[in-house]
């Protein structure tokens, strides 16, 4: 396994926006009960002010990091407004309007908005590069509609525990989502409108046609999770001073954020302060005791302490209770395809697939596993089969151009 740190990443569908996680040499994002587990129940019931638990004096520089302001994040161009102007605006009706503009983000003759799981990019930098995640998508989204004189809700959309791997590093992705509205006006109680008039907007049709709860968030928050996705960059990157300042920026702005203390921890770990990391973890159990992942980045430090009795019981807890997650078998198909050991990540790839088998990129992992050990007809089967679950004409597009590849040679 690997450290995971929790970052914010983004989504395609009329519908919602994402926040993703970061693992880093063995850090996991999780979601457990702690059933009164003696190696940190003790401590768990510990309140701590969470401003003593910011280290400045380890980092000396971190005031120095130039990080982005709220208006420089939701800031937009001129070439944005004059979009707006030209395909926006001219378009009469509050309720058309809407739908215009939430079409506009994947409509080939517009923005037509390419998913990226790293782009953690500000409104006006997702326009220019085209791509997005959820979590960029939203804020782009957000500035757009707010020029064109519509609301904006944002929500956290809770879905069960879904990585993806870059770079080397696992991924924890959460998810959020943008729902643009009329602008009400409250002293007008005829000019209210009803939710029909409401869109979402979003990369993953899948996860919304799923009616996972939605929780309301507010800009802020929104805010928060930007400087935490970056805080993760800034870490794998190995620029340690900058991403204390991207997660302390993150948790003065949402001091409930358990993903940012989560990293926050890992960042501690990862300078060898392990009383301040195990007291940040500790932290973040207490405002959520059923998160996995401030549970296994504790096991993680355990095991770096030495206490491999306590950091043993806490991996076995939490695997006990990831095995009915394809994704968490998906995720370890991931890591041992990495290691090269083509074989078992078959095996885990299959046992996802047996859980959940509408999931392309569970095929897909078979597909370049099965290529690794020179069995191309098995490697074109479980293509064929990641193009027919796909949920998109860009990843069908991939797949088929994969299966061309392969069969010319």
């Amino acid at each position: 396994m690997l450290d995971h740190l929790l970052a914010n990443t983004t989504v395609y569908y009329i519908a919602h926006a994402v926040y993703g996680g970061i693992m880093l040499d063995k850090i996991f994002i999780i979601l457990i009960t702690l059933f009164g587990l003696s190696a940190c129940a003790n401590h768990s019931s510990t309140l701590v002010e969470p401003t003593n638990l910011f280290n400045d004096q380890a980092f000396a520089n971190y005031r120095q990091q130039k990080i982005e302001t709220e208006e420089q994040i939701f800031y937009l161009s001129d070439e944005i407004k004059k979009y707006m102007d030209e395909h926006i605006f001219p378009v009469h009706g509050s309720a058309k309007r809407i739908k215009v503009l939430a079409d506009s983000f994947f409509d080939k003759s517009n923005l037509n908005l390419i998913y990226a799981n790293d782009a953690n990019t500000t409104a006006s930098q997702t326009f220019l590069s085209q791509q997005a995640n959820c979590l960029s998508m939203t804020i782009l989204a957000y500035s757009m509609a707010q020029y064109a004189g519509l609301d904006v809700i944002f929500q956290k959309i809770k879905i069960p525990e879904y990585w993806v791997r870059r770079d080397g590093h696992s991924l924890l992705n959460g998810h959020i989502n943008l729902k643009i509205k009329p602008k009400e006006d409250p002293a007008d109680r005829a000019a209210l409108t009803f939710g029909s008039e409401a869109v979402e907007v979003d990369f993953n049709r899948n996860v919304s046609s799923q009616h996972f709860a939605k929780i309301p968030m507010s800009k802020a928050q929104i805010m928060a999770m930007f400087y935490n996705n970056k805080g993760a960059d800034a870490l794998i990157l190995g620029k340690l001073n900058l991403a204390y300042a991207y997660f302390k920026q993150a948790l003065t702005l949402d001091p409930a954020f358990v993903s940012a203390w989560g990293n926050l921890g890992i960042l501690y770990r990862y300078k060898h302060h392990f009383d301040w990391a195990e007291a940040v973890y500790l932290h973040a159990l207490n405002l959520d005791d059923d998160n996995l992942n401030s549970l296994e980045n504790l096991a993680v430090l355990k095991s770096f302490e030495g206490q491999h009795q306590q950091a043993a019981e806490l991996y076995q807890m939490l695997d006990n209770k990831r095995q009915s997650n394809p994704y968490y078998h998906f995720i370890l198909g991931e890591e041992e395809y990495d290691k090269g050991h083509w074989d078992l990540a078959i095996d885990h790839y299959k046992k996802a697939l047996r859980i959940n088998r509408k999931v392309d990129e569970f095929y897909f992992g078979l597909a370049k596993a099965y290529y690794q050990l020179g069995d191309t007809e098995q490697s074109k089967k479980y293509l064929k089969q990641a193009k027919r679950n796909s949920i998109n004409e860009t990843m069908q597009n991939r797949y088929q151009g994969k299966l061309d590849l392969l069969s010319r040679s």
